[in-house]
């Protein structure tokens, strides 16, 4: 309604008042669904443009401002782990291949654009090393032995270019050859096993243990 400048208020209200987690809870479930307010509904692709002009640029609550490196990692701490509001979740196939065309060509933020070579430069610093997510005690940089391709080719073909754990062939690119303990040097036939991609990202990176179907 005209005349009424309800976000003020609610933010008066706000700073002498917290809801408990429970009262949260209540408000989220008694607004989430078939009970909001906008469900059913989409707004038009005229009004997207006009919401997206109204907060770009100068526009924007945070344009010139920057969040401090303690702010940064309150925020990244507070979406990791449970409490990521995709933890546990798994996306349907269909839905991966919605979201990944719906950020593909023009409709992608960065279509068009470069990074400078000084952006470049930052950003591969800023995941460089240790700082990368994938890091784990620097074992990535232990060269493999001179015969490593010829053992690895033997393990594809030990096991008929097939991912053991979800059963997929490789036809047109290669299979990887994980080493079971961690260990490079350990080139026992034991020790080897061939991976798909998909399986093998969660093993190597995120420490899973292999479990066979």
């Amino acid at each position: 309604m005209k005349g009424h400048n309800y976000g003020d208020k609610c933010r008066k209200f706000g700073k002498s008042h917290i809801f408990s987690k429970e009262t949260r809870d209540k408000i989220s479930k008694a607004l989430s669904g078939e009970n909001s307010y906008w469900f059913g509904k989409h707004h038009s692709k005229e009004t997207r443009e006009k919401m997206s002009k109204s907060t770009s640029g100068e526009n924007h609550p945070l344009y010139g401002k920057h969040h401090s490196q303690k702010t940064k990692i309150k925020m990244s701490k507070a979406h990791i782990g449970e409490n990521n509001h995709n933890y546990g979740k798994q996306f349907s196939k269909e839905i991966r291949y919605k979201m990944s065309k719906a950020q593909s060509g023009e409709k992608s933020h960065m279509f068009g654009k470069t990074h400078s070579k000084e952006t470049k430069i930052k950003i591969s610093k800023a995941f460089s090393g240790e700082n990368h997510y994938n890091w784990i005690d620097g074992r990535s940089f232990i060269p493999y032995g001179s015969d490593w391709h010829k053992i690895s080719d033997s393990i594809r073909d030990r096991d008929d270019n097939t991912c053991p754990k979800c059963g997929v062939k490789s036809i047109e690119s290669k299979l990887a050859v994980h080493h079971i303990d961690g260990d490079k040097n350990n080139y026992s036939e034991d020790n080897l096993i061939s991976l798909c991609v998909m399986c093998h990202t969660p093993v190597q990176y995120r420490g899973l243990e292999i479990c066979l179907q």
